[in-house]
């Protein structure tokens, strides 16, 4: 199924631009364009809504904007520690990922251990995303009446997005604490949203896993990665084997999905296994050597991974929904951290800012120390790209 959907998707993604390209030119006056490539479509929607539920629950959302802050500080602190442990793994680990740890989510992108992610799920999720982390905004904007001009959504190219717009000068008369929960708000809105994903997918598993399972771990396994400069790699196994007939070694021979995932797990560094795979006109047989997992030595580490072959449509289309169902939580979550790393570009730039300036009560030195944090985390993120691209 899902190499018929990946063809639906590319047809889905051309047509979507067609549409893009057709709206912003017959609404061209309406349309404002900012550094030539980002189109801004200004509405009233969500307005109303933004009003209503910040004048129907004004003392809950006050304390909702309290932990928002604190969650705000925290998912500062990981992100600054998510690009440092990136920098410190990628120098320290002898084999490096094909993909960098920190990379633009993408359509097509394609992460070892995960499923792709289809233009579809892209669009889904940034729709959910942009709608709940600027509706946040809008609300604590005007429970601290703050006017909202307007709201709308926005193209980079034909990438949608969706805004938000505050009266900045209203909002820089607040005090500090009103600021930092605006701010943080659309960030935590998308945490809570990633929870409430995470309780979906666990609940979904555990419920349908009884019924799917017998499916899933006796199908045949189709090759989907081979990471670079692993033992699957320099023993010349590629993607162009469509799938994995078996894998053995003295003792063991495994066929299904369940097998070959056990045996994989249980392969001790320096064995001798055999894979056999099967593609297009032709099966063949592999030898090599069992290297070390790069995090643990005393485990295993082949190189490769593969996904269970399902004939069956109905299960097909519900791993389909998990699937999705995982990038909405991965995507709701790690926006809402990145967005609080303290970059000029994100919120958590303007709160790194304000919490300086609570602590110097200096203008001038608060910009000072948020320029010498903004230096400093870009260039760690450019160093992680330096590092991949040279190990790869």
């Amino acid at each position: 199924m899902q190499d018929g959907f990946l063809i639906f998707d590319i047809f889905f993604f051309i047509a979507f631009t067609i549409f893009v390209i057709m709206f912003l030119y017959r609404r061209r006056k309406k349309v404002q364009v900012e550094n030539k490539i980002f189109f801004l479509y200004r509405t009233k929607i969500g307005l109303k809504f933004m009003d209503n539920i910040s004048k129907k629950f004004p003392k809950v959302l006050e304390i909702i904007g309290n932990i928002s802050i604190g969650v705000g500080f925290l998912g500062m602190i990981s992100a600054i520690l998510m690009f440092a442990l990136a920098v410190y793994q990628m120098a320290k680990m002898p084999i490096i990922s094909n993909i960098p740890p920190v990379v633009p989510l993408v359509p097509w992108l394609q992460i070892p251990g995960l499923p792709m992610l289809y233009f579809t799920f892209w669009l889904i999720a940034i729709f959910i995303i942009a709608s709940v982390h600027e509706t946040a905004h809008g609300i604590f904007c005007r429970l601290y009446k703050v006017k909202v001009k307007s709201s709308g959504f926005g193209f980079v190219g034909p990438l949608p997005a969706a805004f938000v717009e505050p009266d900045e000068k209203q909002l820089q008369k607040k005090s500090i604490k009103k600021q930092l929960t605006v701010l943080s708000a659309g960030s935590f809105a998308n945490l809570i949203t990633a929870g409430i994903f995470f309780l979906i997918i666990f609940l979904a598993i555990q419920f349908t896993f009884p019924m799917i399972s017998p499916t899933v771990m006796n199908a045949s396994v189709q090759l989907t990665d081979v990471a670079k400069f692993s033992p699957a790699w320099n023993a010349s196994l590629n993607k162009t084997a469509e799938g994995i007939l078996e894998l053995k070694n003295e003792n063991t021979t495994a066929k299904t999905f369940l097998e070959i995932s056990s045996f994989l797990n249980k392969v001790k560094p320096g064995e001798k296994i055999t894979i056999k795979t099967t593609g297009k006109n032709f099966t063949k047989e592999i030898n090599m050597t069992v290297g070390e997992y790069p995090k643990n030595k005393s485990l295993g580490y082949v190189g490769l991974a593969g996904k269970p072959i399902i004939s069956n449509p109905l299960v097909n289309v519900w791993i389909w929904i998990l699937q999705l169902l995982e990038w909405l939580f991965l995507i709701n979550f790690f926006v809402g951290i990145f967005n609080l790393a303290p970059l000029p570009i994100f919120d958590g730039g303007r709160m790194f800012y304000l919490a300086m300036l609570k602590l110097t009560k200096n203008e001038k030195k608060a910009a000072i120390l948020s320029k010498i944090m903004g230096s400093l985390l870009l260039t760690t993120i450019l160093a992680i790209f330096i590092i991949w691209f040279i190990r790869i």
